[in-house]
Order: C-alpha cells, then sequence, then structure tokens
C-alpha cells in the first residue's frame, strides 16, 4: 500500500492501536498552519518548557538576523523521532527542536531529512504550494522516543480528531489507563502519606535494596526512597512528573552544574586556588577554601572574590579584581537541566537527622510552570546564586560541589504558580509510590519507618 494511501484511510482505533503498541501513554495533536512546511519549519510553542517532548542536550550558536543584521542567540536540541509507517516506524535522523528567545519561539526542524518514509506530500515546501489548514500533526511520546503521523483532513481519524478535540493549537489525547503526571492535589496526598511515616531513618537505594544512609545527602536520598526512586543523575523529574526536593534552611540548591569551562577547567583546581587567586586559606583546617555566595549583584562591602556575568552564550563567574573568568557555564547545559527537571516541583520542609528518622512537611511549597527566561531574570536579579564548596590542600588533593541556590522567599519568581501547602489539609495516600516500589522490585525494610 503507498505511504499516502494509507495515511487517507487511518482511523482513530487504529492509530490508537499503533501508538500502544509502541509504548506511548499519549498523542500531543496539533492542527497545522498553511505555512507550517519543511522549509518554514513547524510551531510549537513559545516557550521551551511548554513543548512536552523529550529532547537531546542544546547546543548553541549565534545567528545574524537577516531582518534586523542584530545577532541573535539560537539553540538547538535533538529529537528521537521516526514516523509512523504501514511497516513499522521510519527514523528522521535529523529532526531537532529549535529554541528562537528573542521572539519567543520553538520550532522542529529538519523533520523530513533523512528519513527513507514520511509524509513529505503534506510537509515538503515546493514553491507555490498552499497547503490545507486543516492537516493534523500528531505527536506520541515513548521513553525517549516520538512517534508521529501527520493526517490529511480527508482521513477518518483526522476528521474525528478534529471534531473531538478542536485540536488548536495544541490539544492531548489520552490513550493510556492513567497519564503521566499527576495533579497537585494528587502529589500533596502522596506527601501527606509520607508525612504520616515520620520519623523515617536515614536510606538509600543500592543494586536494588533499601541499605541505611547518613551523610550529607540522605535526606533528600531517604525521600526518594520512599516513593521508590533510585538514585540518578538524569535530568528528569523524580516521581510522576514531578521534581521532589527537600530541604532543612531557607537555601534550596536547585541544582549542581559542573562547569563547562573557565580557569578551574583549563588550569585545574591548585592553580584555580594558588595562582588564580580565587581561593583563600584556612589556617585551622591547613587547606584552601573557595565557599560564599556569588551574585550577578555585586554588594557594597561584600566578601566574595567573584562575581556571575550572563552573556549571551553562558553566565560565567569572574573575579572581581583581575577579571578573570574562573568558571562558565553554558546556557545550553543550563537549559537542558532546568527545563527537563523543574517544569514541576514539590519543596518539602525536612526535619530530623538519618539516625532518629527524618519528617517530612507537613509545610509544601508546589512550582508549577516555570521558563528558563525566568531562571536567568533571577540569576540578572542576584536572587539565584552560586554556592560552592571547593576546597584544596597538597595531602589531600581536590574536593569540590558546585551548587546553584535560591532562598525559599524567591521562588515564588521562578514559576508561574507558586502555593505554599499545608499536607494535611488533603487525604493522605500512598497508592502511586507504593506502585512506584513495587513496580521498581523494591521492599522497604521495617526498620525504614
Amino acid at each position: 500500500m503507498a505511504y499516502d494511501d494509507w495515511l487517507r484511510g487511518l482511523g482513530r482505533i487504529e492509530i490508537q492501536k499503533r501508538f500502544w503498541e509502541l509504548g506511548v501513554e499519549h498523542v500531543m495533536v496539533k492542527k497545522l498552519a498553511p505555512n507550517n512546511n519543511s522549509k518554514n519549519q513547524i510551531y510549537l510553542q513559545d516557550d521551551i518548557n511548554d513543548v512536552e517532548l523529550p529532547m537531546g542536550e542544546f547546543t548553541s550558536w549565534i545567528s545574524t538576523s537577516e531582518r534586523t543584521g542584530e545577532e541573535e542567540v539560537i539553540y538547538r536540541a535533538p529529537i528521537d523521532l521516526a514516523w509512523l509507517t504501514p511497516g513499522g516506524a521510519s527514523p528522521a535522523p535529523r529532526t531537532n527542536l529549535i529554541h528562537y528567545p528573542q521572539y519567543p519561539e520553538t520550532r522542529l526542524s529538519g523533520f523530513l531529512q533523512g528519513a527513507q518514509d514520511a509524509p513529505r506530500s503534506l510537509l515538503s515546501h515546493r514553491p507555490g504550494k498552499v497547503f490545507s489548514p486543516d492537516r493534523l500533526m500528531l505527536l506520541g511520546v515513548a521513553g525517549t522516543k516520538v512517534y508521529g503521523l501527520v493526517l490529511p483532513p480527508s482521513s477518518p481519524a483526522a476528521q474525528e480528531l478534529t471534531a473531538g478535540l478542536a485540536p488548536h493549537p495544541f490539544a492531548r489525547w489520552s490513550i493510556a489507563p492513567q497519564a503521566i503526571t499527576i495533579s497537585s492535589k494528587s502529589m500533596l496526598a502522596e506527601l501527606h502519606g509520607v508525612h504520616r511515616m515520620s520519623p523515617i531513618r536515614g536510606c538509600s537505594i543500592r543494586n536494588g535494596v533499601v541499605v541505611p544512609r547518613a551523610d550529607q545527602n540522605s535526606g533528600g536520598t531517604t525521600l526518594e526512597t520512599v516513593f521508590g526512586v533510585k538514585p540518578n543523575a538524569l535530568s528528569e523529574p523524580d516521581f510522576q512528573g514531578w521534581e521532589l526536593k527537600s530541604h532543612t534552611s531557607s537555601k534550596i540548591t536547585l541544582m549542581t552544574p559542573g562547569p563547562t569551562g573557565g580557569y578551574l577547567i583549563d588550569r585545574g583546581i591548585e592553580d584555580f586556588m594558588l595562582k588564580g587567586n580565587f581561593g583563600y586559606f584556612s589556617p585551622a583546617k591547613d587547606r584552601y577554601d573557595y565557599t560564599g555566595a556569588h551574585t550577578a549583584v555585586r554588594r557594597p562591602g561584600g566578601r566574595a572574590t567573584t562575581h556571575l556575568m550572563v552573556d549571551q552564550l553562558a553566565i560565567h563567574l569572574v573575579h572581581n579584581v583581575t577579571g578573570e573568568v574562573g568558571m562558565t557555564w553554558s546556557k545550553a547545559k543550563l537549559l537542558t537541566k532546568w527545563t527537563a527537571k523543574h517544569a514541576l516541583a514539590a519543596y518539602v520542609i525536612r526535619s530530623g537527622t538519618a539516625q532518629d528518622g527524618f519528617t517530612y512537611g507537613p509545610r509544601v511549597g508546589l512550582g508549577v510552570g516555570t521558563s528558563f527566561a525566568r531562571f536567568l531574570d533571577a540569576v540578572d536579579l542576584g536572587l539565584i546564586y552560586f554556592d560552592p564548596a571547593l576546597h584544596w590542600s597538597s595531602a589531600e588533593g581536590g574536593k569540590w560541589r558546585y551548587q546553584i541556590r535560591v532562598n525559599r522567599n524567591r521562588l515564588k519568581t521562578l514559576y508561574e504558580d507558586f502555593t505554599e501547602n499545608d499536607v494535611r489539609t488533603v487525604t493522605p495516600s500512598r497508592r502511586l509510590a507504593e506502585l512506584s516500589l513495587q513496580n521498581a522490585g523494591i521492599e522497604l525494610p521495617a526498620w525504614v519507618a
């Protein structure tokens, strides 16, 4: 059967079955504009955080605008896209997500290049060709893969979906028994269930078994453990679409990204401390330290030796006296980490110790809806700061921890909606957390709680 004929004959039930067999649980449906084609790209959303697609790491470059002649930063991230075909799926290996922050606008690009079978008749640009405004694009997510379809207006599925979902500009078609991301109320209910377990002794998951843990990170790993989350370095939320962050003080660590450049990377930690004069000697500990809160706002009388500086492509840590760039974080790398993990976040007040047991809540802050622009604005205003813990001695060598932090009372600046909640106001639940533990093959020992 010819590819175009197959597309024209597709019905909703067959599409649902094909997506479900590939592991897709929900499909995003978009009505394409007449100018959405392979040359003009396909508009998805304004903000990158609103694009619900798995993507690779961002890279960036500076382009000169043909319209204004000004230099503009553009971000690109690969998408693992394959087009559904009568015989399976045809990879489109050059598909990318392109983000233009100056507009802002996020588009899909390269989706026909390198694909053996693809909806070229419905997407390929040709001079003078005007497409129908009723084409539908379907994108289904299964893990890190994206499966796509473009339906002509005449197909039974397009007519049914257009009538039933009114997909403009995007509609969500859930084809799984339950959605992946849970609501704020459900998240609070699960956290109330954890609060009622208190005190919970410090623990972590190692090799599929829950083991005691009492180091400085045990407060976070213990909360993750009771939700069935194994320690990982993945750039994705912890539980059912939500990032879980527990803390004891007003200082909250948002992420711990290592620098991608600067004096520290080029010369090493010993030269960073001694020759670069970034560190200071601590006689009581017989070592050099580099600590403190470093912001983009240089406060008069402050003791910080460095400050943050933001340019088009990166955030830099700059020496106040010499102007030397001590560390650099690529905006593209930070964009990947921020957008993947922080769109939904639960900030949980924690008390107690690993030995005697932690109590989580009852106070919980929920952040819903963020953007990288909000993150950068907070850096510029000095609300987000770099709080490092770097140490070096000739006897022990170097140790380092890179912490990008914010005070709890500033969290509301990072989200479209931020609320303070008492989990005791909702009915407690452990259903989803216990299901997560069961699916991971993890059993909580009696000594945990």
